[in-house]
């Protein structure tokens, strides 16, 4: 149960946002919130990881709905007995591949909004679930095999 909430509860404020930004400022436009480091900048985006599979909207909602699918039953799986850090983390995971998926499904594309000036890529909430998890699962299996 822990699961399914945290995971509804991703996917919910990523979608909240990207509504809230979309609504409020529409597509293409930005205000500065931190002048010359940080805006929020409303973009669709139709490819993935920086732009790679632009225009392949089919093959990415496909592959993005096998591997949440994957993630999700292994989740389900392993609820009860597994190991729980390992499981909120790829929770994280399916959270910002769903919440993304629904806007491919629904949209066409992903939309974008957090702009750090410093990097050059637009990302969203969901960007966030799948980056911390994946690099906090990535430590926390190294860290597992470097203690064996």
């Amino acid at each position: 149960m822990l699961y399914i909430v945290l995971a509804a509860a991703a996917i919910a404020l990523d979608q909240a946002l990207k509504i809230l930004v979309v609504s409020t400022l529409g597509m293409w436009n930005e205000i500065q919130v931190i002048p010359g480091f940080f805006y929020i900048h409303c973009i669709p985006n139709d490819g993935i990881a920086m732009g790679f599979l632009a225009g392949k909207q089919i093959v990415v909602v496909i592959v993005t709905a096998l591997i949440m699918a994957g993630i999700a039953a292994y989740i389900l799986k392993n609820r009860s007995n597994g190991n729980r850090v390992e499981l909120i983390l790829l929770t994280l995971i399916l959270a910002g591949g769903i919440g993304n998926l629904i806007d491919r499904v629904r949209l066409g594309y992903v939309v974008d909004f957090l702009d750090f000036r410093v990097w050059s890529y637009i990302f969203n909430f969901a960007d966030i679930c799948v980056v911390l998890g994946c690099i906090f699962l990535f430590i926390w299996v190294f860290k597992g095999v470097k203690e064996e």
